[in-house]
């Protein structure tokens, strides 16, 4: 689908993406090696995803796998994604814990 997107979309198009991202419960320098992006992390010795983490995200990615094929992505796989396709990200916005999505 984000190929024959980007085959239609002419060279000035910007393809805006809804999704939730799978945040690391420590930290992860992947993200800021040159790609240009990140998210605030909580400041120390406070867990990085603000101590968010619970078993809700990891079960949401396998009945993704199991019955449709996919996958939750964090915020460098989903950028591998996109640049594999011919998209380029160049912004995440992050709605940071205690009010996200993976709360108990």
């Amino acid at each position: 689908i984000l190929k024959a997107l980007r085959e239609a979309a002419r060279a000035d198009t910007r393809l805006v993406v809804i999704d939730n991202i799978v945040a690391h419960a420590c930290h992860d320098p992947s993200i800021e090696q040159g790609s240009g992006f990140s998210y605030e992390e909580a400041p120390a010795p406070i867990l990085p995803n603000y101590g968010a983490a619970n078993v809700m995200p990891y079960m949401i990615d396998i009945g993704m796998m199991l019955w449709l094929n996919a996958q939750e992505r964090t915020l460098k796989e989903l950028d591998e994604l996109l640049r594999s396709t011919g998209w380029k990200l160049v912004d995440a916005k992050r709605h940071d814990p205690p009010n996200n999505f993976y709360e108990p």
